[in-house]
């Protein structure tokens, strides 16, 4: 949020909306609805995913009445319900655009035949706020955090060649601040296709020396097996600038939990700064019997941040931080962010 030394006029959602162009303004029937299709796992490729993005059916309800009324059952007819856009959120649609409360999406999909002994994660980038989500009638979990993904196994839940029905309530009703609660499923949605023994987290910590100018850099990651003990595994790590390999880590033998560290010289070390934001990238492979089963690339930077005084230190340099933005807001697409293809960044 911006603040200003002089007043302005309030303006509402659909104030707001009704400003920007006609042709502009976001509508969620302009789809046909139309099921995902499969997609199959690629050779040599340890991870597929198989998007569930598109029309999905959409309803508010705004007494609450959806779960009492069992709107997550296979066989309740959502057909009258209108087509909505994931991502996105609804309130870019004018007959919803001040609407806080309870809403529900549906939408279905098939798993392939070749997904058999895979395990398959249904995964949700974000949902603002409040999620509850069923599949097929049965009830996967929760999630209070509108700002984070989350996602569910659905081993055994999802049986490979078989039709399935996905139904998620949202609600926005959380309030943080001076924020507007734009209110759906607002990030991207699919399928995450892998061996059941898989990299499940990293953490990286880069940590210069402004001395010598040579830098430490760790790597932690975490794998797990999903169909009994993790056995004969391995990793390995290999760090990039560009795409170019600046270090390549031994093979590490392993029950799951995998420690790399190294020092890049003064000439491998970019840091990053707010006008030169320079990034590396760290993938990690997970092996079993020395083939590749799974990997996972972040990208990170490598700098320093201090507190000196009332002063606020990157790489050893003061700055004044003029202000920070939680999400993207936008008039016309709310806080879904356009399509992007960037690997994620470590924090």
């Amino acid at each position: 949020m911006r603040s200003t030394d002089f007043p302005i006029p309030r303006i509402s959602r659909r104030g707001l909306l009704l400003l920007a162009a006609a042709p502009a303004v976001l509508s969620a029937t302009t789809a046909a609805a139309s099921e995902p299709r499969p997609s199959r796992l690629p050779p040599q490729d340890w991870t597929a995913r198989h998007s569930l993005d598109g029309v999905w059916k959409f309803r508010t309800d705004p007494y609450s009445e959806g779960e009492d009324r069992t709107w997550f059952a296979p066989s309740f007819d959502a057909s009258a319900w209108e087509d909505a856009t994931v991502p996105g959120v609804w309130d870019v649609i004018n007959e919803h655009s001040e609407y806080a409360g309870a809403a529900w999406y549906r939408t279905g999909f098939a798993t392939d035949p070749g997904w058999s002994g895979k395990l398959v994660r249904l995964v949700f980038e974000a949902a603002y706020n409040d999620a509850t989500v069923w599949l097929n009638g049965r009830l996967l979990g929760t999630n209070d955090n509108g700002f984070l993904p989350f996602h569910f196994n659905l081993r055994n839940l999802a049986p490979p060649g078989q039709r399935n029905q996905l139904t998620v309530r949202v609600d926005n009703r959380r309030r943080l601040g001076a924020v507007w609660n734009w209110g759906g499923i607002r990030r991207p949605v699919w399928l995450e296709i892998t061996d059941e023994t898989r990299i499940e987290r990293v953490k990286i910590t880069a940590e210069p020396d402004l001395e010598t100018g040579r830098a430490k850099v760790a790597v932690r990651a975490l794998a797990i097996s999903h169909d009994g003990p993790a056995t004969d595994i391995s990793a390995q790590v290999t760090l990039r600038r560009d795409g170019v390999v600046i270090w390549t880590s031994p093979v590490l033998a392993g029950t799951g939990d995998f420690a790399f560290e190294t020092v890049l010289e003064p000439a491998q070390v970019h840091l990053w700064h707010l006008n030169s934001p320079q990034l590396y990238e760290a993938e990690v492979s997970l092996m079993r019997g020395g083939a590749t089963i799974h990997s996972q690339a972040s990208r990170f930077g490598i700098r320093k941040v201090e507190i000196a005084g009332e002063r606020l230190l990157l790489n050893g340099e003061p700055i004044r931080p003029v202000g920070f933005n939680l999400v993207p807001e936008d008039r016309r697409t709310g806080s879904v962010l356009l399509p992007h293809a960037t690997a994620p960044i470590s924090t």
